[in-house]
């Protein structure tokens, strides 16, 4: 993580861990011929405790002897103009502003506190949340940021009780957050509930076999990305800042992992990095690589378009839009359903359409053909096909549901996903999934006076 001259900055919150941080590599000074500074964001999220934080990092800094970089910025706001979590919101303000600070500094080395309990509770949280061994590598110890700066975390295998022990003997009292103790925050919980819980019931040293995995998926997921980057370089073709094609027969041929990783690697070159992008954006590319639509945006303005015999990723310049369907397959969605009457949705498939003044004494047990409160739902409706974000209260469930889940609970086959017309209605809710679910925000009850019958044909 260090090699002698170099210059490093601290990201000090004034919290136990970037306190220790501080003082150990303030020891390690002379030794290694390094140069320290620090620095300090006010994220103004918790008023006058905020304020104490600043002012206390100030006081410690000049203690040492250090150079200081301090900011203020509104995580609060950003969280709300971006619609992000505050935890995202405070992520992103900080790492734009160390960044920053090492250029201003001359850093080459960015030092931050994170602890084995850390990457303990990071691991654990992203595997209940679901992540693919990119994401369980949790919090790698070193991590390039840019063209000639690296993160670097010290004190990624030292536990939160020797930073304890450790403070103590120095006889220092760090800042202690107050929303640490807030269990309304996922890795609160985890901190102070499940973990502990583990600890007590089923393995006392859990924090230790979640880090030492955290340790064996990063050099795993290292070796990976190396044949990842090996098969890219052979055969993506690359227009510098515009485009990047991959040839979907040499996609075909390799296998899954090395397939999404030229993916990632590809979508990561145009857009800079992978945020926002998941499993289901890969499930799409996957689709469309077999046979599926050609062409459709990812967040964060790039644009996947399929060609006879390549996948092209690029920069989308074009007005937002979600789904283009192929111009042999054009199939005009989406369109306006007719109310009482026929709606061709394919050269085979229709949707036919009509009111019933009174609800049906019996009803066919085709899952082509459904009934809908015609009174719960906002007219004109519209049929289109799905979309990343789509979710669904599925009949006889009381939560919604995303509609990709829906999909691989019914084992609809992957490449079939996207042909299934979807009804929604004029406020976008989805109305039927048409012959695999119907939405229970729409069902009829006692009080329905008028139905809509809705059945999918064959023309």
């Amino acid at each position: 993580m260090l090699k002698e001259g170099d210059r490093v900055v601290i990201a000090i919150s004034g919290g136990p861990d970037s306190v220790s941080l501080l003082l150990a590599l303030n020891s390690l000074k002379k030794k290694f011929n390094i140069n320290l500074s620090c620095a300090h964001l006010n994220h103004l999220l918790r008023g006058q405790e905020s304020d104490k934080d600043e002012r206390y990092v100030k006081r410690l800094a000049d203690n040492f002897s250090m150079p200081l970089l301090v900011e203020s910025k509104d995580a609060g706001k950003l969280a709300k103009e971006k619609k992000l979590s505050l935890e995202q919101a405070a992520r992103e303000l900080r790492y734009d502003f160390l960044l920053r600070a090492a250029k201003k500094m001359g850093a080459s080395k960015i030092a931050m506190g994170h602890t084995k309990d850390d990457q303990a509770e990071t691991l654990l949280m992203r595997l209940l949340r679901g992540a693919g061994l990119r994401g369980l590598r949790a919090i790698p110890p070193m991590r390039k940021v840019q063209d000639n700066i690296f993160v670097i975390r010290p004190l990624i295998e030292t536990s939160r009780k020797q930073i304890t022990s450790y403070l103590k003997r120095k006889k220092i009292r760090p800042r202690l957050d107050s929303t640490n103790a807030k269990t309304a925050f996922l890795r609160n919980r985890l901190r102070h509930k499940l973990l502990p819980a583990i600890e007590r019931y089923y393995s006392p040293k859990i924090k230790d076999i979640l880090a030492r995995t955290a340790n064996v998926l990063d050099a795993d997921y290292g070796y990976l990305l190396q044949q990842q980057q090996k098969a890219f370089r052979k055969i993506a073709k690359i227009k510098t800042g515009r485009s990047i094609s991959l040839p979907i027969e040499g996609l075909r041929r390799l296998a899954p992992s090395l397939k999404r990783g030229m993916v990632r690697l590809a979508i990561e070159s145009i857009k800079g990095d992978l945020k926002g992008i998941d499993y289901r954006h890969w499930e799409r590319i996957e689709d469309l690589i077999e046979e599926g639509l050609a062409s459709f945006n990812l967040p964060g303005g790039i644009k996947v378009v399929k060609k006879p015999k390549t996948v092209l990723f690029k920069k989308n310049r074009d007005r937002p839009q979600l789904y283009k369907t192929q111009q042999k397959q054009n199939w005009g969605l989406p369109l306006f359903l007719q109310v009482s009457g026929k709606t061709p949705v394919t050269k085979r498939l229709a949707v036919k359409s009509s009111i019933l003044k009174a609800i049906p004494k019996a009803f066919n047990g085709s899952p082509n053909i459904e009934y809908f409160d015609f009174d719960k739902i906002k007219f004109p409706l519209m049929i289109r096909y799905k979309r990343p974000s789509d979710r669904m209260k599925p009949l006889g469930m009381k939560r919604y549901k995303r509609l990709q889940d829906i999909f691989i609970d019914d084992k609809v086959k992957l490449n079939k996903r996207a042909k299934i017309p979807i009804i929604v209605d004029a406020k976008s809710r989805i109305v039927w999934v048409c012959g695999i679910r119907m939405s229970e925000d729409f069902k009829m009850d006692p009080q329905t006076k008028k139905c809509l019958r809705l059945s999918l044909i064959r023309l």
